[in-house]
């Protein structure tokens, strides 16, 4: 019976460490729960934002009820829904989405935020078009 002796050496652990942390994924930006100001009964509306998908999810009493991604280099997503038989609408707009693009877009694009005081991921909820409440993300 032949024993085989396994031999690690400390570069291959290192590397299986780093690769390990590294394939870690960022987990999605959570926006507080918000009670519309409109609408009966009344709505409470969240969401989360997945960085690195672009992908945004809007919940209303905690049923995902919106789906939508952001295309390249676009700040501005708009979706519509029905929610117990109302009218929804999230109407977002994510600077990161243009910031965290990098190189000479990003700074550019940061810059123009800086300028015109749009440097926050929000969307604004309307209900039966009227302004329920703001996700901050």
């Amino acid at each position: 019976m032949h024993h085989r002796q396994l031999i690690v050496r400390p570069s291959l652990v290192v590397l299986c460490a780093v690769f390990a942390v590294g394939c870690a994924a960022t987990p999605p930006r959570e926006a507080i729960p918000q009670e519309s100001k409109v609408g009966s009964p009344p709505i409470i509306f969240a969401g989360s934002y997945d960085v690195e998908r672009t992908k945004l999810t809007i919940t209303a009493n905690e049923q995902p009820v919106m789906r939508g991604t952001f295309p390249p280099f676009t700040p501005v997503l708009n979706l519509n829904s029905t929610f117990d038989g109302q009218a929804i609408r999230a109407e977002c707009y994510f600077s990161s989405v243009l910031s965290e693009s990098g190189g000479l877009v990003g700074i550019i694009s940061s810059a123009v935020q800086n300028k015109n005081a749009k440097t926050s991921d929000t969307c604004l909820m309307k209900v039966e078009g009227l302004d329920a409440a703001n996700l901050n993300f």
